[in-house]
Formats: structure tokens, sequence, C-alpha cells
């Protein structure tokens, strides 16, 4: 008789999975994330106009 363990890899508290799959970000902050957010896709801007 064998007995077959699985062991689980330590899971991150934040992981940003792109849509084709791939780990595109991983860490442990999400302040972390949202810089590089800003760096990849530009500064957030509103989404409407401030005076519509």
């Amino acid at each position: 008789m064998s007995i077959a363990f699985r062991i689980r890899p330590p899971t991150p508290p934040s992981v940003l999975l792109r849509p084709d799959g791939h780990v595109a970000w991983l860490g442990e902050h999400q302040i972390d994330l949202n810089e590089h957010l800003a760096r990849w896709f530009g500064a957030e801007r509103p989404r409407f106009p401030a005076n519509g």
C-alpha cells in the first residue's frame, strides 16, 4: 500500500493573471500592485468629466 501526499506551495496574498493564464504579478501588498498598474497602463483617470 502506498500513500501519496500532495504538498501545496504557499499561496501568495495577491496575484494578477493575464487572460492567457500567465502570472503577470504576485506580491504581498495591494499598494505594490497599484504602483505597477500605474506604470504599465498609465495614471488613473476619472471615469466621468468633473463638470458632467
